[in-house]
């Protein structure tokens, strides 16, 4: 085993132990990753979002920060803090932030700030300032495509979404843009064919699995849609889409105040995608 593959199993471990609430065992994983990598993304996220759910968000930012400071060149950094900013709601501070460090950051690292700011307009509705970054971000599909088509589709810019479809590289991340750019026209028939191709795809994205529990939750085939929602928790347990599919499956059950409560969460949470918001909302009446 490499020495990364080693450091990607103990953060794998960390996250366990964080999910089982054993936060000092978690830490200790997640420092040791950072004493070999010290701006390993996934270890520092894992560590802030630790600090964060024990209420020490103000220490999270503040190690993430020294950081970024120490190692102005590695893209961890600025991805972490773009995550904590937006979990905690800061959106505006955030974007001072990145405002402010892109005018001293390496050039290396300046895609990941600007994916940073367009998250955070995603999340604050501000389409004018999100749709010139994503236009700008066209000329690097490969950085973060997924992400990129996210960011396409709560535009609905199908146009944009059509353009990433063509450049990418990987059969289930293609298949997945088509029917995103289907889902952008309104097409959910058409969406679904693409997505369901996508799915069996080799590593299919959480996207196409969770718009396929959907698809089936919207068809009250609870027994099909159970199957694609436990796939795509697998991958992204915690992206508010997935927690948006959860909360209506958990409604379609009749366990409702469980499902109250996620949504609420996800209404609430101001770092969350401005759709995926109003849409939790919505269903909490």
């Amino acid at each position: 085993m490499s020495r990364e593959q080693e450091l990607e199993e103990w953060v794998d471990q960390g996250f366990a132990l964080f999910e089982k609430r054993e936060n000092d065992d978690a830490e200790k994983k997640f420092e040791r990753v950072l004493q070999y990598s010290p701006g390993h993304e996934r270890a520092l996220l894992g560590l802030s979002l630790m600090y964060v759910s024990t209420g020490r968000g103000p220490l999270a930012l503040k190690k993430l920060r020294q950081a970024q400071k120490e190692h102005p060149d590695k893209p961890g950094p600025y991805r972490a803090i773009g995550t904590i900013v937006r979990i905690s709601g800061h959106l505006e501070l955030g974007e001072q932030y990145f405002m402010e460090v892109l005018e001293t950051a390496p050039q290396q690292v300046h895609l990941h700030i600007y994916l940073g700011l367009a998250e955070i307009y995603a999340a604050l509705g501000s389409h004018d300032k999100l749709r010139s970054i994503t236009s700008a971000l066209n000329a690097f599909p490969d950085f973060e495509p997924l992400t990129q088509g996210l960011l396409l589709l709560e535009l609905s810019d199908s146009n944009g979404l059509f353009s990433l479809s063509q450049k990418v590289k990987g059969e289930s991340l293609i298949l997945t843009l088509q029917g995103m750019v289907a889902e952008a026209l309104g097409d959910m028939q058409t969406a679904s064919q693409f997505y369901f191709k996508a799915s069996q795809a080799p590593a299919p994205t959480w996207v196409c699995l969770n718009a396929l529990a959907a698809l089936w939750l919207n068809n009250n085939n609870l027994e099909n849609c159970k199957t694609y929602l436990v796939m795509a928790e697998k991958i992204a347990p915690n992206v508010s889409e997935v927690k948006l599919t959860r909360a209506r499956f958990l409604r379609a059950k009749g366990k409702n105040e469980d499902a109250k409560k996620l949504l609420q969460q996800i209404a609430d949470g101001r770092g969350n995608f401005q759709k995926v918001q109003t849409l939790a909302a919505k269903m909490l009446g």
